[in-house]
């Protein structure tokens, strides 16, 4: 008998123990069940949906030919872009018109946590195969592309191409300077048939809706009395033509228009102009009000600082003037003063350091300037030098750049300028980051006769710009700053 109680006692033990695994099994799984709903829900909620996006942007290439237009051709194509809420895979169509399309999608994959979107290259990174096929034209495969430039028709590849997702999918921006298509002939020759660049998605909607792919605009560093410009675009993403109006909440901020009006897949850029009255940090809300049922907002800021003193490398009798780009800044090379330029990783800017002199009308004045023009690699962005207006000096070659000019009675106004367009992809490759800088300016001045008629003051006038110049060795060394 006492056997058989044991026995029962056991199976007894056994049995609860089991009842409470297969109950804490249960919850495990039921828990799990749950958190993978949860995130499905979150992924679910915070995915762009399935659904039809307008592509905007900059052509590089002037009507869809390898030729180069400074300022580029606004382009915009329609997209379709699919979420798969279970795996987060995203499938992209259609990034450009082609007429035999054949329904290819790009696939990439969705991260809800880092809200980016990445197309994924193919294993095979060999020419001709680098990339995912979208579509086809004239018999040839299109293919998606994420690249770099450095030069007129240079582009370096990038392998995967990610684009950041903001307010659940409303926008859509690639990370890439630029997106571009590209299509391979029989025999893995690459053709650039579009580059584009300033590229955002939007996110087509019924009725009224405006937005903006900034979300911010930085004056960055600014100078008291000088008027300062940044530039943001509004698109129409609706269905529905609809009137705004433009405002900020500090005068000190001002728009160029009060306001306007946009039909559906139109846009408009906007200018702010900032004139700061005294050093300190600023900061404002610009608000483009319209029916749609949520304004666009972008903040505001910038800082005030005191005017650049470039007396470290300055002699004689010159002044200087803080300009409304980006006004080159005082720096140390090797331990010795030099003023370089302010714009290095700026695209489509540029840097200046303007100087300032006056030569009565018994002298005439030399000024003479040394220095270096760095492009980390052959670059189509030039430094030049501008007397009173009038270009007289261009430099295209790196290393030593030097040269003066002879100006006769007046007033004159030297600016020394860096001008970096869109042919180089400034904010990602290192060859954006090139500079220039001025080790030395001197002005030197000379007593000269008087005039003897006011026909021979004005014929000297006429001419008053002599300059001689020179660009160093190509091959010299660059030095590191």
């Amino acid at each position: 008998m006492a056997a058989t109680l044991a026995v029962a006692s056991v199976t007894s033990v056994i049995q609860k123990i089991n009842a409470r695994h297969d109950s804490r099994a249960s919850s495990r799984q039921e828990a799990v069940v749950q958190q993978k709903a949860a995130r499905t829900a979150a992924r679910a909620e915070s995915a762009p949906e399935s659904a039809q996006y307008t592509l905007y942007g900059k052509s590089m290439f002037k009507d869809g030919e390898n030729v180069f237009k400074s300022g580029g051709n606004p382009v915009s194509h329609w997209v379709d872009l699919q979420i798969d809420e279970t795996t987060g895979e995203a499938s992209v169509l259609n990034l450009m018109d082609t007429e035999d399309l054949d329904g290819q999608y790009a696939k990439g994959i969705y991260d809800p946590e880092s809200s980016t979107i990445t197309i994924e290259s193919p294993a095979d990174t060999e020419d001709g195969d680098r990339f995912q096929t979208i579509g086809y034209s004239d018999g040839y495969p299109v293919k998606l592309v994420a690249t770099h430039a450095y030069g007129i028709g240079y582009l370096e590849n990038v392998d995967g191409l990610v684009m950041d997702v903001y307010d659940g999918g409303e926008k859509i921006v690639p990370r890439s300077g630029y997106t571009g298509y590209e299509y391979y002939d029989d025999y893995g020759f690459g053709s650039a048939i579009d580059v584009y660049y300033d590229v955002v998605l939007f996110r087509n909607h019924e009725g009224v809706m405006l937005q903006a792919k900034e979300n911010s605009l930085d004056f960055g560093a600014t100078y008291k009395g000088v008027g300062y410009e940044r530039q943001f675009r509004i698109y129409n993403t609706g269905s529905e033509e609809t009137d705004f109006i433009v405002y900020t909440d500090n005068e000190l901020f001002k728009t160029d228009i009060p306001s306007g009006d946009l039909k559906p897949g139109e846009w408009k850029d906007i200018t702010v102009l900032f004139t700061p009255d005294s050093e300190g940090d600023f900061s404002a809300t610009v608000t483009v009000e319209s029916d749609a049922e949520r304004d666009v907002e972008l903040s505001l800021t910038a800082v005030c600082l005191p005017d650049v003193d470039y007396s470290g490398i300055a002699e004689g009798e010159l002044s200087f003037a803080m300009t409304p780009d980006y006004p080159w800044q005082m720096k140390e090379i090797d331990g010795a003063p030099v003023a370089m330029s302010d714009n290095a990783g700026i695209f489509e800017s540029t840097s200046t350091l303007r100087a300032l002199c006056t030569v009565a009308d018994n002298e005439k004045a030399v000024l003479s300037w040394e220095g270096y023009y760095d492009p980390r690699f052959y670059s189509y962005d030039p430094f030049t030098v501008e007397a009173d207006g009038i270009e007289i000096f261009r430099s295209g070659e790196n290393g030593p750049v030097g040269g003066d000019i002879t100006l006769g009675p007046g007033e004159h106004t030297v600016d020394f300028i860096y001008d970096k367009g869109p042919r180089v992809d400034a904010w990602n490759f290192e060859y954006g980051q090139d500079i220039v800088y001025l080790s030395s300016l001197k002005l030197v001045k000379e007593e000269i006769a008087q005039f003897k008629t006011e026909t021979d003051r004005d014929a000297v006038d006429f001419g008053r710009h002599f300059s001689d110049s020179y660009v160093g060795d190509n091959f010299m060394d660059i030095p590191r700053v």
